[in-house]
């Protein structure tokens, strides 16, 4: 189950997410890196942050959307409304995509994180063979997503706490 009212808590960013102290920015209240700078405790003294160099014209490079996206992991369901002949097909277009066939096996276990870029180009390849249905993963959650390094992976050592609390639910 899915909420829909998601709070961020300082717990939940990981250490390698870059945070941004800059109250006066025009689009501070909907960055999520400033979002993460306001909920970090007071007693924390260093944290990787974006520079004000970030800010060229009217737009800053760093900028992410503050907006919780819906985020997966495992695909053992993807394939219940395709016939045996044509998912062997769209399953090798699948192994293309995550680059190679152990890849592909270990997202399809729920060993890493579904992005909401990679279910775009999942839906694209089975939209090709005519489903436009959505697919339907092994587990989803409504939340805040970080776009570093092992967010999301069971194999990631410096955000296992994080990876952790995102496979709860609620």
């Amino acid at each position: 189950m899915e909420k829909s009212d998601i709070t961020l808590k300082a717990d939940d960013v990981p250490k390698k997410y870059a945070v941004c102290y800059n109250h006066e920015c025009p689009r501070a209240g909907e960055c999520l890196h400033h979002l993460c700078y306001t909920v970090l405790p007071k007693g924390e003294d260093v944290r990787l942050c974006v520079l004000p160099q970030a800010w060229q014209g009217n737009e800053c490079r760093q900028f992410a959307k503050a907006q919780p996206v819906r985020l997966a992991w495992g695909m053992s369901r993807l394939f219940h409304d395709v016939p045996k002949w044509q998912a062997t097909v769209i399953r090798h277009e699948l192994m293309q995509l995550f680059s190679s066939e152990r890849t592909y096996f270990r997202y399809r276990r729920g060993e890493f994180l579904i992005t909401p870029g990679l279910q775009s180009r999942v839906a694209d390849i089975f939209r090709k063979y005519g489903y436009t249905t959505e697919r339907q993963y092994d587990q989803t959650k409504l939340a805040f997503y970080f776009d570093v390094p092992g967010f999301g992976s069971y194999h990631a050592y410096t955000s296992k706490r994080t990876n952790k609390k995102l496979r709860e639910h609620q």
